[in-house]
């Protein structure tokens, strides 16, 4: 009875196993959980719940919800406090993205995406390390990278390029170029260039018609290399 209950037992963990590393090529989907696509992975929608889910490649969302993102009420960024860095970068997240991700109407998704990150309105990450562009706008907790849009960009912590017409916010850090009509930045460690520049802490430079920084209101070239 025993050697049974330990051969039904050597089955079952060898089957769990196996379900926590399924790899599949050239092409899948990622609404199967617990799975790593090496190649083309598709699917209709990453706000669904998945779980688990690696993509070398391409992965492309036929049907993504960011193109509601014009009609939400705030951004979806969430950065209260410095503390939540950690958080962002070692939470499980549902899909992590190795590649190129491509979402016709744009991405609200649990992703990291490490490459090139395309979307026609709005992309919502939890991570970007490369290049996100959109139309409409680009929301991501931690930016290693640049970020490119027409109406603006958002995030917790970025190291690297926002750029967009209309205006950029970096919530809680930021180390780099804020380039936009309207750019605010909570502690800005770089260059801001606009027509509107404000940042609580800055250690850099701000060029524009009007420029606020913890030291002083100034038009036109404003700075502070201290606290």
């Amino acid at each position: 009875m025993k050697k049974i209950t330990l051969a039904v037992l050597i089955i079952l963990s060898s089957g769990i196993l196996q379900a926590q590393s399924k790899i599949r090529f050239p092409v899948w989907t990622f609404h199967d959980d617990s799975t790593t696509i090496h190649g083309l992975s598709v699917g209709f929608n990453s706000s669904f719940k998945i779980s688990n889910i690696k993509v070398n490649g391409i992965n492309f969302e036929l049907l993504g919800l960011g193109v509601l993102m014009p009609i939400a009420p705030h951004s979806p960024v969430n950065a209260e406090s410095t503390t939540l860095k950690n958080k962002f970068l070692h939470d499980t997240i549902a899909m992590n993205v190795n590649g190129f991700n491509i979402s016709p109407f744009g991405s609200i998704c649990d992703c990291n995406i490490n490459g090139l990150n395309i979307n026609s309105m709005a992309s919502v990450a939890n991570i970007t390390n490369g290049l996100s562009i959109t139309f409409f706008a680009n929301f991501v907790n931690v930016l290693n990278g640049a970020q490119l849009s027409v109406i603006g960009n958002d995030n917790a912590f970025m190291n690297g390029l926002q750029f967009s017409f209309i205006g950029n916010s970096s919530q809680t850090k930021s180390n780099g170029v804020q380039l936009s009509a309207s750019n605010v930045a909570a502690n800005h460690h770089g260059v801001q260039i606009g027509l509107y520049n404000e940042t609580k802490h800055l250690k850099g430079i701000q060029i524009g018609l009007w420029n606020k920084n913890q030291k002083r209101r100034l038009p036109f070239i404003n700075w502070a290399f201290k606290s």
